[in-house]
């Protein structure tokens, strides 16, 4: 009669069992994550620039520029001269008086990568990309009065310019870095006078590179309205989902600039604002993940009610 009892609560037992194992087979799950996609994108050089009431304007988009996107890795570089951007198009004569917006140094190099190792897997992940701008010569809205000397109302030159950003992780646990830096650079504005980053208060370290500290930020340079620098310019928002980073090395702002206060001798044949801005050294990098529903196996469940049948059949009968 107990044995009875026995087989029946078994039953009972291993119904129930059978029951919770296939509840677990069609509806529980355990959570995975995963960084579904990333992508990142660099420029050595990005100028935008115009002057107000004037036929002078120029728009170089990303010469050396690179765009990487995953799913599936990604490895891009790229390296462009001077000889490879055309900044001849943003030249305008005003009688006697010729303009050329923009123009670059022979010797000047332009470089970017992106890199990223996302494939759909589990696991941190990691996206980045780069600038590099070597032997960097740039000078801006260059006049020549009564085809006379060529004068330029600002110069920029640096030996190197470099920045860098990526993000890396898994879901929950991205973070952004960035880095940036510069080496013997200078802003010359014609007639005001020589600049240097070590005039702003910077310091190189020992192999001559100058890391200023994020968004360093010199208003009205020299004097001159609506003329801002940004240095190591860095912006990163980040969530348990998706991370972004992004770094321009030098950022210079042209906010309504009064060209007849540049120091150029423009003989009454232009005037106006100058706006726009400059950018060298950029990069960016995003890296998104996600949380994935995975089934639990049922096997577990029915493994467990099979262990208390047998148990209870093997119990001696009283």
């Amino acid at each position: 009669m107990k044995t009875i009892i026995c087989e029946n609560k078994a039953r009972t037992r291993l119904l129930s069992f059978t029951a919770l194992a296939l509840v677990a087979a069609s509806g529980s799950s355990t959570a995975r994550a995963s960084v579904i996609s990333a992508n990142s994108d660099a420029y050595a050089l990005g100028l935008s620039a115009e002057v107000a009431n004037t036929l002078l304007n120029v728009n170089v988009t990303a010469p050396a520029g690179v765009i990487g996107a995953a799913p599936s890795p990604y490895n891009i570089n790229q390296s462009i001269g001077q000889a490879d951007i055309d900044l001849a198009a943003n030249s305008v004569s005003f009688g006697l008086l010729d303009v050329q917006l923009a123009a670059l140094a022979d010797s000047s190099i332009f470089s970017a990568s992106a890199q990223s190792d996302v494939d759909g897997s589990a696991g941190n992940k990691s996206v980045s990309a780069d600038a590099t701008i070597n032997n960097l010569g740039l000078d801006l809205f260059n006049t020549s009065l009564f085809s006379g000397p060529t004068e330029a109302a600002l110069g920029l030159s640096a030996s190197t310019i470099y920045s860098q950003a990526g993000v890396s992780g898994d879901h929950g646990t991205m973070a952004a870095d960035a880095i940036s830096y510069i080496e013997n650079f200078s802003l010359n504005l014609f007639g005001l006078g020589e600049i240097d980053l070590v005039s702003l208060g910077l310091v190189a370290d020992a192999n001559g590179f100058i890391y200023a500290d994020p968004n360093f930020t010199v208003l009205d340079v020299n004097g001159i309205t609506g003329l801002d620098l940004v240095l190591n310019e860095q912006i990163s928002t980040c969530s348990a989902s998706q991370c972004n980073s992004e770094v321009n090395a030098l950022k210079l702002r042209f906010d309504g600039v009064n060209i007849g206060g540049l120091g150029l001798d423009l003989g009454n044949f232009l005037d106006g604002t100058l706006d726009g801005e400059i950018i060298l050294g950029h990069a960016y990098a995003n890296l998104n993940a996600q949380v994935n529903a995975v089934p639990a196996p049922a096997s577990v469940g029915l493994f467990g009610a099979v262990l208390l049948l047998l148990g209870c059949l093997r119990r001696p009968g009283r």
